[in-house]
C-alpha cells in the first residue's frame, strides 16, 4: 500500500492547534545553532524533554535575549554550557488525527510541544 498525500484536514488541525503553557523547566545544555532570522535556537539538553527528545528548537521572544545569548556563546572558545529556563507549551490533537497518524505513519503523538526560552545563564 503506497502512502497517500498528507490530508489537508490534518495539516490544518496541526497548524491551527492552540498551544497552552503547561510548565517551566530548568535544564542544562549547550547551543547547537542560532537562527537569528527566525529568533530560534537549537539546544542539546542533558536531560530529556517531556516528549523524550534531548535536542529541541526554542523560540525566543526578545531579540535582546538572543543577542545576549549569542554574545556569551561567542566569548567562549569551546561549547559553553548554559542553564536554560524553558517554557513548555503543549497542545493535544483530536482522536481522529491521532488515529490517522498511528495507522498511516506509525507515530502515536500524545501531544504536540513547543519550547520557548524564558531565560538563561552561563554555567561557570
Amino acid at each position: 500500500m503506497g502512502k497517500q498525500s498528507f490530508p489537508t484536514w490534518l495539516a490544518e488541525e496541526i497548524s491551527s492547534v492552540k498551544m497552552k503553557k503547561s510548565n517551566t523547566l530548568e535544564l542544562a545544555g549547550y547551543l547547537l545553532d542560532i537562527n537569528k532570522k527566525e529568533n530560534k535556537i537549537d539546544v542539546q539538553f542533558y536531560e530529556q524533554l517531556p516528549d523524550g527528545r534531548r535536542i529541541a528548537t526554542l523560540v525566543i521572544g526578545e531579540k535582546k535575549m538572543l543577542k545576549n545569548l549569542e554574545g556569551q556563546h561567542n566569548e567562549s572558545g569551546d561549547a559553553p554550557e548554559f542553564n536554560f529556563k524553558v517554557i513548555v507549551n503543549k497542545a493535544s490533537l483530536s482522536d481522529k488525527a491521532k488515529e490517522y497518524l498511528t495507522e498511516n505513519y506509525s507515530v502515536a503523538p500524545d501531544d504536540l510541544y513547543e519550547f520557548e526560552l524564558e531565560s538563561f545563564d552561563s554555567v561557570k
